[in-house]
């Protein structure tokens, strides 16, 4: 099943974290008309190109970084079968390395943000994001946002961001909508799709 939607709902970041272990195309389309092409196989990055191929490691970075600071949109398309190929990056260096997609304020949740617990996957947790989890998760089986679990369960708002946040790091949830201030239906409707068609790559 592919994946497609626009850079000003989820971050690079948000992306790379969802196809990280998948094997397919990556493809970013930025307003000025640059396209990125990345071939994933699994943790690594095979091909990059932009316009030509990217054989420098540093410049495949720099060009990441480039792309997450910008609009546009993305689709990714998984393959069944990938060629044997060399690894041109590794996924966790663009994640937790030096190289890395920076963050921005898309990876950090707003507190009406919606989020979904992702059930198919079993990670272990520290005591006390388990025990925030045992709490949330009948509110996020629905999807819940920060300030609704705040309110609901009397837990402190920004305490509970950054548990929401934790979890999306070892993708325990993911968020199911992404909060705007002006949303028609049909956009709230997308929005929730796209988020729900992300979240079941994980269960994969």
């Amino acid at each position: 099943m592919a994946i497609h939607g626009n850079l000003s709902d989820f971050s690079l970041r948000d992306i790379l974290t969802v196809v990280v272990g998948k094997h397919g195309v990556l493809t970013v389309d930025q307003r000025d008309g640059q396209v990125l092409r990345l071939d994933i196989a699994g943790t690594s990055i095979t091909r990059m190109t932009v316009e030509r191929p990217i054989d420098s490691r540093s410049e495949g970075q720099a060009l990441l970084r480039m792309f997450a600071q910008g609009n546009g949109e993305f689709r990714f398309e998984p393959l069944a079968t990938v060629e044997a190929k060399r690894s041109f990056l590794r996924m966790d260096e663009l994640l937790e390395g030096r190289g890395a997609v920076p963050l921005d304020e898309r990876d950090l949740p707003h507190p009406k943000t919606m989020f979904l617990v992702i059930k198919g996957r079993q990670v272990e947790l520290p005591p006390d994001l388990a025990e925030f989890l045992g709490a949330a998760v009948p509110l996020l089986t629905e999807g819940a946002s920060a300030e609704r679990i705040s309110r609901q369960l009397g837990f402190p708002l920004e305490g509970t961001r950054r548990n929401l946040q934790r979890l999306r790091q070892v993708k325990k949830v993911w968020p199911m909508q992404a909060y705007v201030d002006r949303l028609d239906p049909e956009q709230r409707k997308q929005r929730q799709s796209l988020g729900q068609r992300i979240a079941s790559f994980f269960t994969r």
